[in-house]
């Protein structure tokens, strides 16, 4: 009896195990500016001319004149804090180099350095 019991126990175990390895993660899908059909992937920080890479994770800014790519802004860069939460959304582009509109962005979205603290802005 004892033997009968830990077999069924070992069988309804190893379905179990089975049903977990099988489940699918669910696709996420990028969301989208419904008037430009673009995917909302950038964040444009005017004080910084910076960007932010929500696909990737990476922030893109200059470094002597050169664009890079980092997980993190230097600390004190530009002296700006990301806390500021000053950025806008980018609607209108979503290829893999918004850097070749920072003259457009910087005219559409000038920079802000009176130090107050203002929402995200979404155009």
């Amino acid at each position: 009896m004892k033997n009968s019991a830990a077999l069924i126990l070992m069988i309804m175990m190893t379905a179990l195990s089975g049903a977990y390895a099988q489940t699918a993660a669910p696709t996420l899908k990028p969301l989208t500016d419904p008037q430009t059909n673009c995917e909302l992937r950038y964040y444009y920080f005017p004080n910084l001319q910076a960007y932010f890479d929500t696909k990737t994770s990476d922030y893109i800014f200059k470094v002597d004149d050169e664009w890079t790519k980092a997980k993190e802004i230097p600390a004190g860069y530009r002296g700006y804090s990301l806390q500021n939460k000053i950025c806008v959304l980018i609607t209108d582009y979503d290829d893999d180099d918004p850097t070749q509109y920072t003259a457009i962005y910087k005219k559409k979205y000038p920079a802000n350095f009176n130090g107050r603290s203002r929402p995200i802005a979404q155009k």
